[in-house]
């Protein structure tokens, strides 16, 4: 549930231009973008750690470690800090 590394063309250095090196640039997951943005949110609108993940658990918002082989259930408080 991050953003993901897009290509963003040849270097501008020539010497690692020549060798094949390319620039990088993060590019927004549209999936976990909403997501993120409603864990900011709703900290800054007051909410505690773990009122929110007891609201993504509640509304069924795949947690991060949901992509685990085996994944626990639910939002762990911590996992919805911010900063």
């Amino acid at each position: 549930m991050d953003t993901g590394l897009a290509d963003a063309g040849p270097h501008p250095n020539p010497a690692k231009a020549a060798d094949g090196k390319r620039l990088h640039r993060l590019e927004t997951d549209p999936v976990t973008a909403p997501i993120v943005q409603r864990i900011f949110g709703e900290y800054l609108g007051g909410r505690g750690i773990f009122a929110i993940a007891q609201a993504l658990t509640r509304d069924d918002v795949p947690s991060p470690s949901a992509y685990e082989p085996t994944p626990p259930r639910g939002w762990p408080g911590p996992t919805t800090r911010c900063g």
